[in-house]
């Protein structure tokens, strides 16, 4: 979808938010909406509200954890940032444990900020990556994380 068809998407959700101010799907769907924008802070802005309320939806964290990273390699992003990211990214997991999507994005993390910076770290990124393996993960899941964090494994 180009930014045109995002930008009338946003403006339903907006007239939508406004009407039901405690429809977290619709916040949730604002968050995406920003994320494909690049405009990460609102993304966050909504994933963080989505997350208050939706407690046992493992995307909101896993989106969360997405946009925390602000479409920039896990490699430049600060530790506290990795940290949280990692924090959501569990959530997920224990929210979600079949969703190969939450291991291969934490491994690409273990991987592009720990391992190229020589910090031990335990799961290490392979044995995230076995773990996606032997989960459901597609090859559209796998490019869309690769694209949202600017790397290629």
């Amino acid at each position: 979808m180009d930014r045109t068809g995002i930008d009338k998407y946003i403006a339903v959700y907006k007239r939508a938010v406004l009407a039901d101010p405690g429809n977290n799907e619709v916040t949730t769907a604002l968050g995406m909406c920003y994320l494909k924008l690049g405009l990460y802070d609102y993304a966050q802005k909504f994933f963080g509200k989505a997350i208050e309320q939706m407690v046992d939806v493992s995307d909101v964290y896993f989106y969360g954890a997405i946009s925390l990273l602000k479409g920039k390699r896990p490699f430049v992003a600060t530790l506290p940032v990795i940290r949280r990211a990692e924090e959501l990214l569990e959530a997920a997991a224990s929210l979600n444990p079949t969703d190969g999507k939450i291991y291969y994005t934490h491994a690409v993390i273990k991987q592009d900020y720990y391992h190229k910076k020589f910090i031990n770290t335990s799961p290490s990124s392979n044995e995230l990556f076995q773990q996606a393996a032997q989960t459901v993960i597609s090859d559209e899941d796998i490019d869309i994380i690769e694209r949202y964090m600017s790397v290629r494994v």
